[in-house]
């Protein structure tokens, strides 16, 4: 798992510690997972940063493995596409970044669709796939499908509706 991760050059990319950091987010210790999370988090706060498209596949990478806390990994790819989105929205000199990291993003989107049978994530999963537009014409097919599950209840249903209706504004 994860390898190629330590061939980047994230000195170069002003995020040495990232490798350490995404690690961290698959292992079996709490304490650590949680150190990780806030650590990417943090280093997310200040909006676009080279190592984003960089790192973005290696959180893909762990959604598809069985690690704990795969709602956290998600938020986190939640939060840098909605740095990205207003970046782009913007017009920023970081709009090159921004669409390389959306891009990263859109090659994890059959992954974030085999995550909506899972329940539990099912609400941070709607959340992610509703900024990659992108891919909507793909996306929306699989929204429909889960929609009419006879398990998905009213208020579901109305977060499916609110997801079909972001990405078909797009």
């Amino acid at each position: 798992m994860l390898e190629g991760i330590r061939s980047i050059n994230w000195i170069e990319l002003g995020k040495p510690s990232i490798p350490n950091w995404i690690e961290g987010l698959g292992s079996k210790s709490e304490t650590t997972r949680k150190e990780s999370y806030d650590a990417i988090y943090d280093a997310n706060m200040d909006g676009m940063n080279k190592s984003s498209p960089y790192a973005i596949p290696f959180l893909i990478e762990l959604l598809e493995n069985d690690i704990d806390e795969k709602y956290s990994i998600l938020l986190l790819l939640t939060q840098i596409s909605d740095s990205a989105i207003s970046v782009l929205k913007r017009n920023y000199k970081t709009a090159d970044l921004a669409n390389e990291t959306m891009k990263a993003l859109e090659r994890g989107t059959d992954i974030f669709i085999s995550l909506l049978s899972n329940k539990d994530l099912l609400s941070w999963d709607l959340e992610l796939l509703s900024n990659i537009k992108s891919q909507s014409v793909y996306i929306i097919p699989h929204l429909l499908e889960l929609r009419e599950k006879p398990e998905v209840n009213d208020d579901l249903k109305s977060t499916i509706d609110r997801t079909i209706a972001t990405l078909s504004d797009g």
